[in-house]
């Protein structure tokens, strides 16, 4: 018999109310980019977009799309960019790099010894340090799927000056994937894997979300930005209760056939959802339990949630990692597809 964990999970919530399901992300204008991770805004207005080992740069949306601008020994994970033009970003296997304005790499500045093992998310504090948000143990291939099933949360937040003093803000957290600072000085954290937000603050975090989140932006009007990877599900959730279960999936199953949040729409026949559930009449319902979804929530300044952006079962473009205002509109970037996705108009 399969054993089960102790600690209770919490309660299930729904796509409804301002997260009620739309089509806004699946029918935004396009632009194709391979293997995104991240991107930021330039202190020139530019966008910085990561592709594999590539750093992109695109002036505006209609400009002919995004070129290259530096290149790297491995894929740039996460990106940062300072108000006097210095960015930063996070390579995996080599740790975190500073460029200056002409994206060459800045050395002395920022380099620590504490080197981050899978750095998701990096964002320049306003005191000048460095923050960088670290997935923490061997988790294996990004999105870190195994630290989803593990006894506890093994990633950290570290705090890194212009020295390279290096301090640890947060630790054993689920998978933390995104971070920002608010006008009162805290941090609050996204935990994808933990389905929810952690504050250092006054602020009230929650672990209710419908989706597992990953990075957070400020938005230019107020209020705040929220990419998520995945939607929630209730299969996964009682997965992650059953130990026993849990460990042999992982020890006998390659790793994408996994019970477990996924970041494209692809169909295979392996994959462990039933075809009636998800087909009707040959067709992907958008309502389906799909283990990839697209979402970007729009939250207030107290971090609840007034409106979303979605690409429901039926669409590709689903793992949402990151999501910005940029020229009129909101940048949402795709790992599921591949592209970069322009919603325009107001947005409440």
């Amino acid at each position: 018999m399969f054993g089960r964990r102790a600690e209770a999970q919490p309660s299930f919530p729904l796509l409804d109310g301002p997260l009620r399901p739309n089509d806004a992300l699946e029918e935004a204008e396009a632009i194709p980019v391979a293997e995104p991770h991240d991107m930021c805004i330039a202190a020139d207005g530019s966008l910085l977009v990561s592709s594999g080992a590539s750093l992109l740069r695109m002036n505006d949306w209609g400009d002919g799309g995004p070129v290259r601008v530096a290149e790297f020994g491995g894929a740039v994970t996460a990106l940062a960019c300072r108000d006097d033009g210095l960015a930063a970003v996070g390579i995996e296997g080599e740790g975190v790099k500073v460029l200056d304005a002409d994206f060459a790499v800045h050395d002395g500045l920022y380099e620590t010894d504490t080197r981050p093992t899978g750095t998701t998310a990096l964002v320049f504090a306003s005191n000048g340090d460095l923050l960088a948000a670290d997935a923490g143990r061997d988790g294996g291939a990004y999105p870190y799927t195994r630290e989803l099933f593990a006894d506890s949360g093994g990633g950290r937040i570290l705090r890194i000056s212009e020295n390279g003093t290096t301090t640890t803000v947060a630790s054993q957290l689920r998978c933390p994937h995104g971070m920002v600072e608010t006008s009162a000085g805290s941090l609050v954290i996204s935990e994808c894997w933990a389905s929810g937000l952690r504050t250092t603050g006054p602020e009230a975090g929650f672990n209710e979300l419908p989706g597992n989140p990953g990075r957070i932006h400020r938005r230019q009007s107020g209020g705040y930005l929220l990419a998520c990877l995945s939607r929630r599900d209730p299969l996964i959730d009682f997965i992650r209760t059953e130990e026993a279960f849990a460990a042999r999936m992982m020890a006998e199953i390659e790793p994408e056939y996994w019970v477990a949040p996924r970041l494209s729409a692809q169909a295979d026949y392996r994959y462990p959802v039933q075809s009636g559930a998800t087909r009707l009449f040959g067709e992907t319902k958008p309502w389906a339990p799909s283990l990839s979804y697209g979402l970007v929530v729009l939250l207030d300044t107290d971090f609840q949630p007034g409106a979303s952006l979605h690409s429901r079962a039926n669409g590709t473009r689903h793992g949402i990692t990151t999501a910005v205002e940029w020229r009129g509109g909101i940048v949402a970037l795709s790992r599921g597809s591949g592209e970069l996705l322009r919603v325009k108009g107001e947005h409440p």
